[in-house]
């Protein structure tokens, strides 16, 4: 779904794998739906479709032949031809600045006792490919989410300790100085699944990230002020998610937690991480 509500993406599976479109505006009969790109995704991968209604471009990570040499490619939605954007072996994660006019995105250039990663930047409108940092072994950049901070001066991502995948921290690397701050502790373990960033920021100068070092996912503030990181919540069970929300002009974070038998919803306090709300509909398994 595009950002606006307007258009509406998915994949039609018949004898083909088609990448479709709809203005759901204007139409409502899927059948009407027009194709993304002329290629059929049933001989090769297409991952994360995203719209960028700043150029009317789709654009995803795949490959041409499911060999899982992993690209960033687009295609207009007035023309359905590919265009290549990135050549490089394979691409762990990617994700655009707040105004849609860059792409963050980590590459694999090698594996196995000669990998090396690189997190780079691609200009959309100038086709310029920035290399902003290499990653080192005692922490090789992984796959998760990429977080840009509001005007470009940072980015946050997972890498992995000494490349073991249950020790997954959060860093923040400078896009002018190329420092590398580890948010979270690399001597205790972190997973894949309790370890990630939030798109949007609180302001420019402050963020959320997950982890689950202290046993469950938690909540935890990045400051740039201070280069520091402090847990904001000490749940024994697991956020599943948190989304920004606005209320009277007023922000606040929404919390889900999940678990076998009951979910809560909770409304965060975003400056002083209190709880206001919490809502606990239970629901019995059999």
């Amino acid at each position: 779904m595009s950002d606006d509500g307007q258009k509406l993406f998915f994949f039609k599976t018949s004898n083909q794998n088609k990448l479709q479109w709809l203005d759901i505006t204007k139409e409502k009969d899927l059948s009407k739906a027009t194709d993304v790109v002329d290629l059929d995704f049933s001989k090769r991968n297409c991952w994360q479709p995203v719209y960028n209604e700043k150029d009317g471009n789709v654009y995803w990570i795949g490959d041409e032949n499911n060999e899982e040499i992993i690209n960033i490619y687009r295609s207009n939605l007035l023309s359905p031809k590919p265009e290549k954007l990135t050549d490089v072996p394979y691409i762990y994660a990617w994700d655009f600045n707040p105004d849609k006019t860059k792409i963050a995105y980590v590459a694999r250039l090698a594996q196995n006792e000669k990998r090396l990663d690189e997190l780079r930047i691609l200009d959309l409108k100038t086709g310029s490919d920035e290399l902003v940092c290499q990653d080192k072994p005692d922490l090789r950049y992984t796959w998760g989410d990429v977080s840009w901070q509001p005007e470009g001066k940072g980015l946050m991502l997972l890498a992995l300790k000494d490349a073991d995948r249950t020790y997954a921290n959060i860093i923040y690397i400078d896009t002018e100085t190329k420092q590398t701050t580890v948010l979270t502790d690399p001597s205790k373990p972190g997973s894949y699944a309790g370890t990630s960033v939030m798109d949007e920021w609180i302001s420019g100068d402050e963020c959320f990230f997950f982890s689950d070092q202290d046993g469950y996912k938690n909540l935890y503030r990045f400051d740039r002020r201070t280069m520091k990181a402090s847990q904001v919540t000490h749940f024994t069970s697991d956020i599943e998610d948190a989304r920004f929300v606005t209320i009277k002009n007023e922000k606040y974070l929404f919390v889900l937690q999940s678990n076998p038998i009951e979910t809560s919803l909770m409304l965060m306090d975003i400056k002083t991480g209190k709880m206001l709300t919490s809502n606990r509909p239970t629901c019995l398994c059999r």
